[in-house]
């Protein structure tokens, strides 16, 4: 590892005394969907500054702007991953990975360019 590399490990919890509802995984779908494609939304429109984002159980989702607008909560209930060898920025209040999976490379492919994600949420919210 270079000077300018970071790794960043993630450890997840499980709330078992949450209210959320429960959510039916489903089989992730064969073609990617772009997050700045406006057809890859059920709105015909991507998202803006402060939207509440939910990316559905079964989507294969493809994160791929430069730099994002500030979110409100980011719900992953499907797969979202980094476009390979880009530079971006996530930006957002909330990010829940919730039933979903968040991938920035592997192992075996590891993201050879700058990827940031930027949590604007408040310490107590």
């Amino acid at each position: 590892m270079n000077g300018s590399e970071k790794v960043l490990d993630l450890e997840g919890t499980r709330c078992t005394d949450c209210y959320e509802s429960i959510v039916e995984v489903d089989e992730v779908e064969s073609e990617t969907r772009l997050w700045s494609d406006p057809k890859s939304w059920p709105n015909g429109t991507v998202p803006v500054e402060g939207d509440d984002v939910h990316i559905e159980s079964g989507w294969n989702m493809t994160f791929d702007m430069e730099n994002s607008p500030i979110y409100g909560l980011v719900r992953v209930n499907g797969y979202l991953k980094f476009l390979p060898g880009a530079n971006l920025t996530f930006n957002a209040k909330h990010l829940f990975i919730r039933a979903g999976e968040l991938h920035v490379g592997t192992k075996e492919e590891p993201h050879n360019a700058t990827a940031i994600i930027k949590l604007f949420g408040e310490r107590d919210s």
